[in-house]
């Protein structure tokens, strides 16, 4: 009798242990047809649309507010500019930081810093991706990521003008005493740029080293520091707390333009690394269609049922929200920088 009850507790707990994790790809429920990554970034919600995996450490998003208080993802939904596309963002906090590695593709003007406008009805997202099309610049944004490598795809109306800014001087929330305190920066070959940014603010000391590779060659190279036009080589390598800004322009073609973000929090032999472990290649579509397997397998490990939309949407994408802090803080290799500042 004892063993007739012990094989029924079991059997009864292996069928409660399938219904709650779908063993295999085909038992996938598409989860991400509900997740609205836009929920939260109203009002005081301080959530960012931009795309990222589960607890990734990119999270590459727009920003489109820099000041107060609704700057502490660095995203609102009643703005309709934007400053950059960065790499780093907080969620549902009530102060800002992060915004690192902060990059905006623009044509025509000679602003030192441009500004893209934007409408609302361009603008999706969905877990691992977001779109937006530039109205004054016309250039259609997409992004997608790895865990450690933001991927951006640029579309220019304009052939002749294919112009990027790497806006090094970029921090979210300067009024509450975010600030730069270091800047590194190396320019490795005509596609490839490298660097660490250090900053001080919610967080005492922030740094985030890069390694940021263009699919072409850079034509023309504009290079700014504090506000200033420099007319160095091509080849520079700058060590300063100044405000360093970037312009580099493109051949003309048709084609897409892309570029690949790799960050570490320990130094650029990371970036490099966690670039050749998760993305050496430039195949974008296939990177977010690996984003939306990742997070629907995630999104799959809890399943509820409704009849109301609304409950399925409210639910999935406050799942996909715990999904986006905390996240990873170490390298492909393990390393990360510690509470004592070593390796």
């Amino acid at each position: 009798m004892k063993k007739t009850i012990l094989f029924l507790q079991a059997a009864v707990l292996g069928l409660l242990a399938a219904c709650s994790q779908p063993s295999g790809e085909e038992q996938l429920r598409d989860e991400i047809q509900y997740v609205n990554p836009f929920i939260g970034t109203g009002f005081h919600g301080h959530t960012f649309p931009g795309a990222t995996r589960p607890f990734a450490l990119v999270q590459v998003s727009p920003d489109t507010h820099i000041m107060g208080w609704d700057a502490s993802s660095g995203y609102h939904y009643d703005d309709d500019r934007i400053y950059a596309f960065s790499h780093t963002h907080l969620s549902g906090t009530g102060i800002g930081d992060l915004g690192d590695v902060a990059i905006l593709p623009f044509s025509g003007g000679d602003s030192i810093k441009p500004v893209a406008t934007f409408k609302k009805e361009t603008e999706k997202a969905t877990p691992g991706y977001y779109t937006v099309r530039l109205d004054n610049f016309g250039i259609n944004v997409e992004l997608t990521s790895t865990d450690r490598v933001g991927f951006h795809k640029y579309t220019y109306d304009n052939p002749k003008d294919r112009r990027v800014l790497l806006d090094l001087g970029h921090v979210l929330q300067p009024n509450w005493g975010h600030k730069l305190v270091g800047n590194e920066y190396l320019f490795v070959n005509d596609s490839t740029v490298e660097g660490t940014v250090k900053t001080q603010g919610w967080a005492h000391f922030h740094s985030v080293s890069y390694r940021i590779i263009f699919s072409e060659p850079i034509e023309t190279l504009y290079q700014y520091i504090d506000g200033n036009l420099r007319k160095d080589s091509l080849f520079l390598r700058l060590n300063t707390t100044g405000d360093l800004k970037f312009h580099y322009k493109f051949a003309e073609s048709n084609k897409p333009l892309y570029v690949k973000v790799a960050i570490s929090p320990v130094d650029t032999d990371g970036a490099d690394r966690n670039m050749l472990a998760e993305l050496p290649g430039w195949d974008f579509e296939a990177t977010r269609a690996e984003s939306a397997r990742i997070w629907n397998e995630a999104l799959n490990s809890i399943q509820i049922e409704s009849t109301d939309p609304k409950v399925m949407v409210n639910f999935y994408t406050a799942l996909y929200h715990t999904m986006i802090a905390p996240y990873a803080y170490q390298d492909v290799d393990g390393r990360y920088l510690g509470m004592d500042k070593k390796v």
